[in-house]
């Protein structure tokens, strides 16, 4: 039962790999007991929470005479209230996210393993936070409820960050997964963490949060009409955009192009007068990364006073298209800029799936990415 939520979810919205491993996760859990109470009663007791953190849910959030808590409604909707996250190492990499908003939009994904790092360390949180703002600009995978998702709130707001915590062993290879609330500060607070190690939360908030999750999939719609993206960011992924000036392309180019390796990339890049060092620096980690394919996208301007930036690479089933950066800028009506043309480069090597085989890639708005012909 405690983990039905992430099969409920990921078997509405994501793919038959991650399905496989939901099954094994109800195959493995830890058996637990749980006692509920129906509505009528919790609406009858007045027990405080904290006390009896088994007593079910706060007090109705429409009574008039309730007060002390924020509505979610007046919570700005960007605002990320709950993530409930899963990694497992034990059999290669495997890690997904899923999100709850404040608005009540929830996003589930990947979090993909890093492929070109360069040596530095790889802050999860860092990049599941990036990776969110990412995902905040397409369409999420359903809605929870406002009710549910306020009485939510009002119980995990109330719990203690530095409430003492216990650690047990008690699996090997399971892997972790974790809820966690995050405040008004974007702090991560955790509400419970289950798998090889079990922790052990010594609030009674905590444990009402983990009680009132494991019911969450009777309060989620999924979008009938959810189709489910990958988004790879430039965090996790070889991915650069470079001032390069104007470059000619020949005539009716889209401007954006593939290559089956990086040695066939350095050819056009050296007819492009790219700099193939400072590039091949910025993304070529190890030899692997020589062999896979590479993607080009121009983006060439008439005049001076624009920038360009993305944040990722998204994959919508077999369509690939770059997320812009908020950074990106072009020039106001009234701005004084430069009559020179002048443009910008993205760049970016590709690791996961794709059938390179044929001429051309589809692309958004049918500006498809041909394979170059030099």
């Amino acid at each position: 039962m405690k983990h039905r939520i992430l099969c409920i979810l990921l078997a509405s919205a994501m793919s038959a790999s991650i399905l496989a491993g939901c099954s094994k996760t109800e195959e493995t859990k830890k058996k637990t007991k749980k006692v509920k109470k129906t509505t009528e009663q919790t609406e009858e007791s007045e027990e405080d929470p904290s006390e009896n953190p088994g007593n079910g849910l706060p007090e109705d959030p429409s009574d008039p005479g309730r007060a002390g808590y924020d509505s979610v409604s007046d919570l700005p909707s960007d605002r990320v209230l709950f993530t409930f996250e899963r990694m497992n190492m034990a059999w290669g990499y495997s890690s997904y996210t899923i999100a709850v908003m404040a608005d009540g939009r929830i996003y589930i994904f990947d979090n993909h393993q890093v492929v070109n790092t360069h040596g530095e360390p790889y802050d999860f949180e860092s990049a599941l936070r990036f990776r969110l703002d990412c995902y905040k600009q397409v369409e999420p995978a359903g809605t929870v409820d406002q009710e549910w998702l306020q009485r939510m709130y009002e119980v995990a707001s109330q719990v203690d960050p530095d409430a003492p915590v216990t650690a047990e062993n008690v699996m090997d290879d399971y892997g972790q997964e974790a809820l966690y609330y995050w405040d008004e500060n974007g702090e991560r607070v955790r509400l419970f963490e289950t798998g090889d190690m079990t922790y052990t939360i010594d609030d009674p908030y905590a444990r009402q949060s983990e009680m009132m999750w494991e019911e969450i999939d009777t309060h989620v719609t999924i979008d009938s009409d959810y189709q489910s993206l990958t988004i790879y960011t430039n965090q996790e992924m070889a991915m650069e955009t470079y001032h390069c000036g104007y470059v000619d392309l020949p005539a009716g180019s889209t401007g954006k192009y593939f290559f089956l390796n990086f040695e066939e990339f350095k050819k056009a890049a050296e007819v492009w007068r790219l700099d193939i060092d400072a590039i091949e620096g910025d993304l070529v980690a190890n030899d692997y990364m020589q062999s896979v394919p590479v993607f080009v996208q121009f983006d060439l301007f008439s005049t001076m006073g624009y920038t360009r930036e993305y944040d990722a690479l998204v994959i919508d089933g077999d369509m690939l298209y770059l997320m812009p950066s908020d950074t990106c800028t072009d020039p106001g009506s009234g701005d004084t800029v430069g009559q020179a043309m002048d443009g910008f480069v993205t760049i970016f090597l590709y690791t996961g799936e794709l059938d390179v085989s044929q001429q051309s890639v589809p692309g958004i708005a049918g500006l498809d990415w041909e394979k170059y012909q030099g």
